[in-house]
């Protein structure tokens, strides 16, 4: 605790770094790349005391530190070297966080500075992204939102060409009783739950791909002319109404405009386990089961209508363009759930 001549006061919550600055000096700032040592991190249960939701001005709260593990890391320099011509990025830090077993859990960047970085890992994996008519980011991160078990996890830093590496303890709340099958129960669920999201993605991401493919068809029609480019007009507006109809199940449409909060669509489904499939203190109950279970048969039911959509109707239009130009469209696999 830092105290001013002031009515100020710093609180700093690890002190480690520093510490090891001090005690290793130049023999650590002259290397390019140095990770420290990490407190143990807890998963943490949060809750709201009871009548604290709307507490106004009535009482006062400090900053608290962001939840999960708290990285640090030494970068002596963070421009790449001008002799430097290989590919490695220079621009972000890259951290891959591995459990026991030696597989990657997660994957994440952050923007470094010069000297001494501080960051934060929230202790969850992976997980895949939602469908979205919004497009991610070739670079982007992954959602991390999979719940993790407490254990020994390894954290990689990438940089450049420099790595380091270090270990952090992850270990459930101890303020809290803990069941490591309570733990396993509900992580199993949500990793079930997780293979719905993957497959409706990947099947809205066909949906959207089909979209610009039969923009990129009448494109070509420009220049055609009679009944050809009717008949092809005609059947390019019947399959986007086909695939207008089929994005409809998992969100409004693109152009929608205004609130829908009546029409329960599939990525509702798909959203709703995530508030109810809680890792930690006790198993799944029933509700949570349910939840999981009603998002998956939606999913079930949706790629059944999307499957057959692109394997009958759009696949007969692909062959009658193939002659053409098999640029325009393409095929589509069947998505399984399983």
């Amino acid at each position: 605790i830092i105290g001013t001549f002031g009515r100020s006061a710093y609180i700093m919550d690890d002190l480690g770094p520093l510490r090891t600055l001090a005690r290793e000096g130049n023999a650590l700032t002259s290397k390019p790349m140095f990770a420290f040592d990490v407190p143990d991190a807890y998963l943490a249960q949060w809750n709201k005391q009871d009548a604290t939701h709307f507490p106004g001005h009535a009482s006062f709260e400090g900053e608290n530190r962001p939840g999960g593990a708290r990285l640090s890391l030494w970068l002596k320099d963070t421009v790449k070297p001008e002799n430097y011509t290989g590919n490695a990025n220079w621009d972000k830090v890259f951290v891959f966080i591995t459990d026991e077993p030696g597989d990657t859990v997660r994957r994440f960047t952050t923007k470094p500075i010069r000297g001494l970085n501080r960051f934060t890992w929230n202790l969850t994996g992976d997980s895949p992204r939602f469908p979205s008519w919004q497009e991610p980011k070739a670079d982007a991160d992954p959602p991390g939102q999979r719940p993790l078990t407490p254990g020994t996890y390894k954290v990689l830093f990438a940089f450049g060409t420099h790595t380091a590496d270090t270990r952090v303890k992850v270990y459930p709340d101890p303020r809290l009783p803990f069941s490591a099958e309570a733990y396993e129960e509900s992580a199993a669920l949500f990793s079930r739950h997780l293979r719905s999201v993957t497959s409706a993605t990947k099947a809205f991401d066909q949906i959207k791909e089909a979209f610009k493919s039969l923009n990129l068809l009448e494109q070509n029609l420009l220049f055609t002319k009679g009944a050809e480019k009717d008949s092809m007009l005609a059947q390019k507006k019947m399959l986007t109404d086909s695939l207008h109809a089929l994005s409809e199940i998992f969100t409004n449409r693109k152009d929608f405009k205004g609130y829908d909060h009546v029409t329960v669509r599939l990525n509702n489904l798909l959203y709703d386990p995530l508030g109810r499939v809680s890792v930690g203190l006790e198993p799944p109950g029933a509700t949570a089961e349910q939840s999981v279970a009603r998002a998956e048969e939606a999913t079930r039911m949706m790629l059944e209508r999307v499957n057959r959509f692109f394997s009958t109707t759009w696949e007969q239009f692909e062959v009658k363009l193939r002659s053409q130009d098999p640029v325009w469209l393409k095929r589509y696999d069947p998505i399984s759930l399983d």
